[in-house]
């Protein structure tokens, strides 16, 4: 039994989601609630507590209890595998697998130490200044002890020399970042000193690293420890680990700049908040965001700065398929004293009245003049265009190619033609009368060749016999041809199919999804019924290679002579098979 086997044994699905706060009620056999990855008024999430499988028939998502634990959590496969054996006391396996952990255990061992320094710190006498300042700033004892913050006291070596008497390793204090070594080599000192503490966490809520604010106005005013194994700044967003639930609920994300910007609306209430904490937005960031949240909306201080920042920051999110509008506080003031003004209330209406792309560009322009001048107008488009080459969604470009032309008295077809002269592909047609078109119907074969798929994952046993009279290129329904051929490979492979191990190996979440659903409907239909599993796979099997056959006599009064030897080959092997043909 592989690891991957025995975490899904021993972690029941239904208990796990229901730890993540997804409500389930039994339904049948299955459990039902509301999906936790899509806004769901009406419950189209189902749990198999007999398969271990989940799936929802709204969002397509589904798969393995491990499957469900990364994609809440976005995490890697093997992190999720690891939690969850962590969670049933599994040890992980492999002498060369601990070794290779054992160094970053102590790495964490050495974060984790320095994090409880800082916090210790902070409320003794050495700390008093920047208690004060952080309380000056409005936050409270509560939201101090939340986000863990501390202060690093002067000094060179207090840190170093209180992990010595807990028997950490000076080594491991550098290599966690937080301490550095002289320039001779000859000593070690502390990294960060007379500074407040900002730990970063990562998405599981361990930290990582620390960034220091000064104290007394030495620059540069914020200091982050250097990157390590653990820590890369570019891949983290400052306070996802305590905002995603809220993000993944409500499909928004708030993206403001600074620490104090993520904590004081947090401490209001105001959960969605993240900060890129100083650094220009990255495609690593952009992706993680877009595993939680359909929708950011970048809040930007109204100074210049604010605004180039935010400008920066719309190219890299719509590369990502997201949606984003931008919002601008009053020039002079941060979004955490907005908050501290006019409360979370004062933050939400400039959130909900955020500017569309469009708008905001259009306002970044005009602080240069008159947007009816041809240079002003010229450069508006320019940038526009080249903001708009990022939109995924075509209902988005479209909206926005006429926005454009409403506003700079432009002809909507001269906009379109630019866009596809810089490559970006457009819908011609009329997008209403795309969406009022009925859903194509699924023919006679493709539904018997799904029966038969469903069938194989109700019975996975019955692959042996099935294995040489089908192949995946015999379907016409690809999703079905697809999981055909991975039950193959994985019997040539082990010699035997495992719907679960099959559906966790899969690379493809649509695919993996469709496998879920296949196998949740197959236990409702056929769980408990009495039928003859054999005798439906054999029914399908017929069936299907009657439409092949009357597939091969068509070709055949199509072919021209020369090529009926083929055909008429194939069509041989057909016929021993085909029960009450006339050419029995």
């Amino acid at each position: 039994m592989d690891l991957a086997e025995r975490v899904r044994l021993e972690n029941d699905i239904v208990e796990v989601i229901s730890e993540y706060g997804v409500v389930l009620r039994r339904s049948g056999k299955s459990y039902r609630g509301l999906c936790p990855f899509h806004s769901d008024r009406n419950p189209s999430f189902f749990v198999s507590p007999d398969k271990q499988l989940f799936y929802c028939f709204g969002c397509g998502v589904g798969g393995t209890v491990i499957h469900f634990v990364m994609r809440y959590e976005g995490i890697s496969f093997s992190e999720a595998l690891k939690k969850l054996a962590r969670r049933a006391g599994i040890p992980l396996p492999g002498a060369g697998e601990r070794e290779e952990t054992f160094p970053r255990d102590r790495l964490r061992r050495a974060l984790g130490f320095a994090l409880s320094f800082y916090q210790k710190m902070l409320f003794k006498p050495e700390g008093r200044a920047a208690l004060q300042y952080l309380r000056e700033r409005g936050l409270e004892s509560e939201t101090i002890k939340t986000f863990k913050l501390g202060y690093a006291p002067e000094g060179w070596r207090n840190l170093v020399e209180a992990a010595s008497k807990a028997g950490i390793d000076p080594e491991d204090l550098i290599r966690a970042g937080v301490a550095a070594k002289s320039r001779d080599g000859s000593s070690v000192y502390d990294y960060l000193r007379n500074r407040i503490v900002f730990p970063i966490f990562n998405l599981q809520g361990e930290v990582v690293g620390f960034s220091g604010r000064s104290l007394d106005g030495s620059e540069p005013k914020y200091i982050n420890t250097p990157e390590t194994e653990l820590f890369h700044k570019g891949k983290l967003l400052y306070n996802l680990h305590l905002a995603k639930d809220e993000i993944r609920k409500s499909g928004r994300a708030v993206l403001v700049e600074g620490y104090m910007d993520a904590i004081l609306p947090y401490q209001h209430g105001v959960r969605n908040v993240v900060a890129s904490a100083g650094t220009s937005l990255t495609e690593d960031q952009a992706n993680l965001l877009k595993r939680f949240a359909r929708e950011v909306v970048i809040v930007y201080d109204g100074d210049e700065a604010g605004l180039n920042a935010a400008s920066r920051g719309l190219g890299v999110l719509l590369r990502e398929g997201l949606r984003v509008k931008v919002a601008a506080v009053p020039e002079g003031i941060d979004p955490d004293e907005l908050v501290r003004e006019r409360g979370a209330e004062g933050l939400l209406r400039i959130v909900d009245s955020a500017d569309n792309l469009v708008d905001f560009h259009l306002k970044l322009i005009s602080r240069k003049g008159n947007l009816r001048s041809v240079d002003l107008k010229l450069e508006a488009v320019k940038g526009l265009l080249e903001l708009l080459a990022n939109v995924q969604s075509q209902v988005e470009l479209g909206e926005y190619v006429r926005r454009i032309a409403m506003e700079l008295d432009l002809p909507e077809g001269a906009i379109r033609a630019e866009l596809r002269r810089m490559g970006v592909k457009l819908y011609t047609g009329r997008l209403v009368e795309r969406s009022r078109r009925p859903k194509a119907r699924i023919s006679p074969r493709e539904r018997i060749e799904r029966h038969l798929v469903r069938m194989l994952l109700f019975a996975p046993d019955r692959v042996p016999k099935v294995r040489g009279r089908i192949s995946p290129e015999d379907l016409s329904d690809p999703i079905c041809s697809r999981i055909v051929r991975l039950m193959w490979d994985e019997y040539d492979a082990k010699g035997e199919v495992d719907v679960e191990s099959l559906i966790d190996i899969c690379p493809d979440d649509e695919l993996r999804g469709k496998m879920a659903e296949m196998a949740l409907e197959a236990s409702e239909r056929f769980e408990g019924r009495r039928f003859d599993v054999d005798e439906e796979i054999e029914g399908c099997l017929r069936r299907l290679r009657d439409f092949k056959l009357r597939s091969l006599e068509n070709s055949i009064k199509l072919q021209p002579q020369e090529d009926d030897i083929a055909l008429l080959k194939q069509l041989m092997e057909l016929l021993p098979l085909r029960k009450g043909s006339r050419h029995g």
